[in-house]
């Protein structure tokens, strides 16, 4: 069991460093940082917050899959990694769907969209050469040059079934937003199990869908299940 605190987005951000240091000086394991349209980006929040700190474990949660090229991002975590090994857990999910259309990043399957990107974020924190067709990330021969010698756990923050199943397959660990109690929680875990073992990225000329399915290809904003959204709440397992 980890203890874990959630910096709160409408506080200003440079009270970040105190919060962070308090914390870094008490029991707490972990401290959260969330990215919501308009607030503050967390991948600065968690660069300051491990610069300040020298123990507690920060946890991202969430950067939105529409709003991050998954290149960019494996870049983004794996400098961190890097520099301070052991030390972060990357959550990525859908984004408010709204918030998304809204900032023109709106994609015809979120569900797709994410199982790719998580995937294509672990391979390259991994140190390897991905080249894929998929049918929302396409990469050719992309690689780290520095890649973290212990990668970050790649966490999805989610809530629905079908995304819940897709954690299951695809990530290290899964963000639950707050709200959750042990019933749902107990909900979540089964359907977290369902998602059984992780697929690989599709392949050049594969036909674009990725392996195990891509759950909800064709459901997106108006179709099918909703993708999930709002603030993540720094509950997960699997780690």
């Amino acid at each position: 069991m980890r203890l874990g605190v959630m910096f709160d987005r409408d506080l200003p951000p440079e009270s970040l460093v105190p919060f962070c240091r308090h914390l870094d000086a008490t029991e707490v394991d972990d401290v959260w940082v969330v990215e919501d349209l308009g607030w503050t980006g967390a991948i600065s929040s968690a660069a300051t917050a491990l610069a300040v700190t020298g123990r507690i474990r920060v946890g991202i949660g969430i950067t939105p899959a529409p709003l991050r090229n998954p290149v960019l991002l494996a870049m983004e975590l794996g400098n961190l990694a890097r520099m301070h090994p052991n030390r972060l857990a990357a959550g990525i999910g859908h984004g408010v769907q709204d918030w998304m259309r809204r900032a023109g990043a709106a994609v015809p399957s979120p569900l797709t969209l994410l199982e790719e990107t998580v995937l294509a974020v672990r391979a390259l924190l991994r140190g390897e050469t991905v080249t894929t067709r998929g049918r929302a990330v396409r990469l050719d021969g992309m690689r780290l040059v520095h890649p973290p010698a212990v990668p970050p756990p790649v966490l999805a923050g989610v809530m629905g079934p079908r995304s819940l199943e897709l954690s299951g397959r695809v990530a290290q660990g899964t963000i639950l937003p707050e709200g959750f109690g042990p019933e749902r929680i107990a909900g979540a875990r089964e359907l977290i199990g369902a998602g059984g073992r992780g697929p690989a990225l599709p392949a050049p000329g594969g036909g674009g869908r990725a392996a195990g399915g891509g759950a909800g290809g064709d459901r997106g904003p108006g179709g099918g299940e909703k993708p999930d959204g709002g603030p993540e709440g720094a509950v997960f397992n699997q780690l």
